[in-house]
């Protein structure tokens, strides 16, 4: 979909803004959230994802490291995901 800018082997720069200020984006955070693992649906050993990589974020402007963007960054996933999804999201 062309939404980035490859910059370097580290470095990729969006097209795009997030924009979370409509009231759709903003319905998931009023919603009654299941403490479940979000690839399995476990509800046991969990831990946090982050869905954009801290090797990302470091490169971020200061506006999008900050916890009210960080809120929606995380899922959880259970100990059997989680190191599957790390290993896919290393191949990006």
């Amino acid at each position: 979909k062309e939404l980035a800018i490859v910059i370097d082997a580290q470095t990729v720069k969006l097209k795009f803004t997030p924009n979370i200020k409509n009231e759709e984006s903003l319905s998931h955070y009023k919603t009654t959230r299941v403490n479940q693992c979000f690839v399995c649906g476990k509800s046991g050993s969990l831990c946090q994802f982050d869905i954009v990589p801290k090797q990302y974020r470091a490169h971020m402007d200061e506006k999008y490291k900050n916890k009210g963007w960080r809120l929606h960054d995380y899922i959880p996933l259970c100990v059997y995901c989680h190191p599957r999804a790390l290993r896919i999201q290393s191949m990006l």
